[in-house]
């Protein structure tokens, strides 16, 4: 994982983070906690106490506006698209921690 600057981002403990793109999920948006040997598909939701898949709830991600920006400041508007551009909402489908 990279930082805004391309750094690489060291993962804090009991976080989760989300990963747009991914190709296992039928939604392309996948879940993962740090030290964990796999992720799980997700998908965004609209709100609090909206319906989610067994085993999950709607939950609100801290989304990085910062990171946001600088990603598409440095990437190709193609590219940006490509990573980011299914995100439309900071609410999706998650294990509770």
């Amino acid at each position: 994982m990279e930082n805004g600057a391309g750094a690489e981002l060291v993962p804090l403990p009991g976080r989760q983070y989300l990963y747009l793109g991914s190709s296992e999920c039928e939604s392309f948006a996948c879940l993962a906690m740090q030290g964990a040997s796999s992720g799980y598909c997700s998908q965004a939701c609209s709100g609090e106490g909206a319906s989610c898949p067994a085993g999950l709830a709607c939950a609100q991600l801290a989304l990085s506006p910062d990171y946001l920006a600088a990603m598409k400041a440095r990437l190709t508007p193609d590219r940006y698209q490509q990573l980011f551009g299914q995100l439309g909402s900071s609410w999706y489908c998650a294990r509770s921690q």
